[in-house]
């Protein structure tokens, strides 16, 4: 064999391999960006096991928070920390829980300051807005950690779609009326302070 013919065979060796190495990686990159896994024996590209994330829900996964332990803590953070008393009052809060999973809750807060004058109730400061609360821990020892207003205004509807899954966005954006609340703030109040 002349030295020419080992040449050109290593060429024609060396050509298959690219064409062999861009096709592998073709389908690499293609397979990546359809979103889709396959198992290829022969590939560095090792299988993803990771199932989609879902919108948040009320009804929670068996290794979720319990709903009834969040909704005691919701109504605790709401209270001590979206507001303060700029009348000398107390705050009290409800809310509409519209979902959540092991890291977030997202819902509307109602909150509103209330003091007594004269054997009546005397509104003073207050919020009602959409609001998402960051949780932590395990399933035994939940608890909240920090929240994020939703801006109002003009930037709305975007802070709403930045920081709400869509569904839950689409809820949201038309607002959550006061008078569907179960608990609303006056009610707390009027017990709190005995004013029938």
């Amino acid at each position: 064999m002349r030295a020419y013919d080992i040449i050109g065979i290593m060429k024609g060796v060396f050509i298959w391999f690219v064409i062999v190495f861009l096709l592998i990686g073709g389908f690499w990159y293609w397979n990546n960006k359809q979103g889709e896994n396959f198992n290829l024996p022969f590939s560095g590209v090792k299988q993803n096991n990771l199932q989609p994330t879902s919108t948040p829900t009320p009804a929670p996964p068996q290794n979720s928070f319990s709903q009834q332990v969040l909704e005691i803590l919701i109504k605790d953070y709401l209270a001590e920390n979206l507001l303060k008393p700029n009348f000398g009052g107390k705050i009290f809060c409800d809310y509409y829980l519209y979902g959540y999973n092991d890291q977030t809750a997202y819902l509307w807060a109602h909150c509103e300051e209330y003091y007594p004058e004269n054997n009546q109730l005397k509104i003073g400061s207050g919020l009602s807005q959409p609001l998402k609360l960051e949780l932590t821990g395990r399933k035994e020892v939940p608890a909240i950690v920090n929240h994020t207003f939703i801006e109002d205004g003009k930037n709305y509807e975007q802070s709403l779609r930045n920081n709400f899954p869509e569904e839950l966005a689409n809820q949201a954006f038309p607002g959550y009326p006061q008078e569907k609340l179960t608990n609303s703030p006056h009610s707390q109040a009027e017990v709190y302070f005995k004013i029938n």
